[in-house]
């Protein structure tokens, strides 16, 4: 069989570096030996999903347009100044602004002060923080 050097000069650009009968691998396939039989045998079995892809891919992730530093309801009261703690009283709630420490969400873990509510301003807050805020007689100011 005469095999002319057009069609060997094609299976080289289909398939550069290789010989020109080997074919094409599926870029989609797990490579080495972390997806052969003998190593993972056991891996469907006690560990679904291990192999395979998941969610959406998302094609030049810059993190900062993600950065959210977050804080807990536990910790709001250590960032009131020690003066405002002292005035602090039912009829003078004090307001805590967390964008000036730095940070942009609050959470909802632990507990606020038994009577003591406090106005927070804040970009993003949780459903559990809000309620915890609000049931310790506080409000939630949402910011831009």
């Amino acid at each position: 069989m005469l095999v002319l050097m057009s069609e060997l000069l094609n299976e080289q650009i289909k398939a550069p570096g290789r010989r020109f009968c080997e074919p094409q691998q599926n870029p989609n396939r797990m490579f080495g030996w972390a997806s052969s039989s003998a190593f993972n045998v056991s891996k469907p079995n006690y560990h679904p999903g291990y192999f395979g892809k998941v969610g959406m891919r998302y094609f030049h992730k810059l993190r900062n347009k993600f950065h959210c530093l977050i804080v807990n309801i536990d910790k709001l009261w250590s960032l009131v100044p020690q003066e405002a703690k002292d005035k602090a009283t039912k009829d003078n709630i004090p307001l805590i602004d967390i964008t000036q420490f730095g940070y942009f969400k609050v959470m909802g873990k632990g507990v606020l002060p038994e009577n003591q509510p406090v106005v927070v301003k804040v970009k993003l807050v949780s459903k559990t923080a809000k309620k915890k805020i609000k049931e310790a007689g506080g409000a939630v100011v949402l910011t831009a």
